[in-house]
């Protein structure tokens, strides 16, 4: 049987959980379905979600650094959407696993 050690003591999975957890807190839910519920930033009403700071934030960013952003082709649009759909459930099952400390093959062969 192997033990179990906790995440206090995984200094390393620690810093990939926290990684995750922005990256599904933050990037997928709140900075990329901004992308998604508004088509144009010249022109829009703020939505319910995310809440106006991020998209004012996201807007900033866009306008100052990356024109991508503001631009919103196509292709950029279906990444944002295999972002929310893949990639956000993703994080939460693998902050799940690296809780738990399921993930390792002794482990599931158990």
């Amino acid at each position: 049987m192997v033990e179990t050690i906790p995440l206090s003591q995984r200094r390393v999975d620690i810093i990939i959980v926290a990684f995750f957890l922005v990256n599904l807190l933050f990037v997928s839910y709140f900075i990329d379905t901004e992308q998604l519920v508004i088509a144009n930033p010249a022109h829009f009403t703020y939505p319910i979600w995310p809440p106006g700071p991020v998209i004012d934030a996201v807007h900033w960013w866009g306008n100052n650094f990356d024109p991508l952003l503001i631009a919103r082709p196509v292709f950029f649009k279906v990444t944002i959407w295999l972002d929310n759909l893949l990639y956000g459930p993703f994080y939460l099952i693998a902050i799940c696993a690296y809780i738990k400390d399921d993930w390792t093959p002794e482990k599931i062969g158990e």
